[in-house]
């Protein structure tokens, strides 16, 4: 008899990305991405599905912060590079 393999579920929500499609053809490259910071227009959707946040933005420097999670993993068991190259 064989062990049955344990699923598992992720669900999460992400907001309509229209305000920010028109805010970012208006806005210069800096000051959209201050505005996803400090929550005047929604972070995109790719961050959601990736569980990790914009927090920080400076002339020269972003700053990402991440929650890798057994979802990202490879077939190794250990988190998928392209999490990290993202």
């Amino acid at each position: 008899m064989t062990t049955p393999t344990p699923t598992f579920t992720r669900t999460f929500t992400w907001a309509d990305p229209a305000e920010s499609i028109r805010a970012g053809r208006e806005m210069a490259g800096i000051d959209f991405l201050r505005a996803m910071v400090n929550g005047d227009l929604a972070q995109c959707s790719y961050q959601a599905t990736m569980d990790y946040d914009l927090v920080e933005v400076a002339a020269g420097r972003v700053v990402f912060e991440g929650r890798p999670g057994d979802y990202l993993n490879n077939p190794l068991g250990t988190v998928h590079g392209g999490y990290y190259a993202g």
